[in-house]
């Protein structure tokens, strides 16, 4: 749904008078004057890397140092961008923002970092214990 709304937004413009719903459309897409567009094409931009980024984890984990926590690293910075540049574009757009919904904005945000933080530090790989040696062998 969040990938179709930059379309959801013009959408209701076939049914009115005026300027075309592509006119307005590419006017949304291409001017770069306002904050909130910017951000909201960023954010944007960040939500299909991610997706890409989701689909083809397979391939893309061979070319990290790490493998798979290379890249689980590396899809997790781009959830936590696209979360904040997500919600800074609503706050600066959004029509039925004010200040309690903004604090409930960058409360969710800082929510869901802060638990991507958690989930990622809880599973810093730690050295292996020791294993006894077998029964029978002597060093």
């Amino acid at each position: 749904m969040i990938a179709l709304h930059p379309f959801l937004i013009v959408f209701p413009r076939y049914f009115e008078g005026g300027v075309k719903p592509m006119d307005a459309f590419w006017t949304m897409i291409t001017s770069f004057d306002t904050l909130g567009i910017l951000l909201g094409l960023i954010a944007w931009g960040l939500m299909l890397v991610l997706g890409v980024t989701a689909f083809l984890r397979m391939r893309l984990i061979k070319r990290f140092a790490n493998r798979y926590r290379g890249w689980r690293y590396f899809h997790g910075g781009l959830a936590v961008a696209f979360t904040v540049f997500a919600a800074w574009h609503a706050i600066d757009l959004g029509r039925h923002i004010h200040t309690a919904m903004s604090v409930y904005f960058i409360a969710l945000t800082f929510i869901g970092v802060g638990l991507l933080a958690r989930l990622y530090w809880s599973a810093v790989p730690t050295k292996p214990a020791m294993h006894p040696l077998a029964e029978g062998v002597h060093s």
